[in-house]
């Protein structure tokens, strides 16, 4: 990994990385870049039912019922809202 290569992917997370952090940087996402690529190639006996996407995540819970006037519910929201959608800014700043 090169400064131009940290420069990119900085940009792309929208991340600032100081000049004087980009050697430290450079050195701890090489590290995990090399723990990324020996986790790879661990062999996996189940990797099947690993691929299952987690049932439970996927199903309604019992528990939940639908707001019976989303438009109540909206007007009492803080967040600007969008297409019936609340828009919650993202705390990272663009560069």
């Amino acid at each position: 990994m090169d400064k131009q290569l940290l420069r990119r992917i900085a940009r792309l997370a929208r991340i600032k990385v100081a000049p004087e952090q980009e050697e430290n940087m450079i050195s701890q996402l090489s590290g995990i870049l090399k723990w990324v690529g020996i986790i790879q190639k661990v062999e996996l006996d189940d990797e099947e039912e690993l691929n299952q996407p987690v049932k439970a995540q996927m199903e309604v819970q019992q528990w939940t019922q639908d707001f019976g006037e989303p438009d109540a519910f909206l007007r009492n929201v803080k967040h600007p809202i969008k297409n019936k959608q609340i828009v919650i800014k993202s705390p990272i700043k663009g560069n």
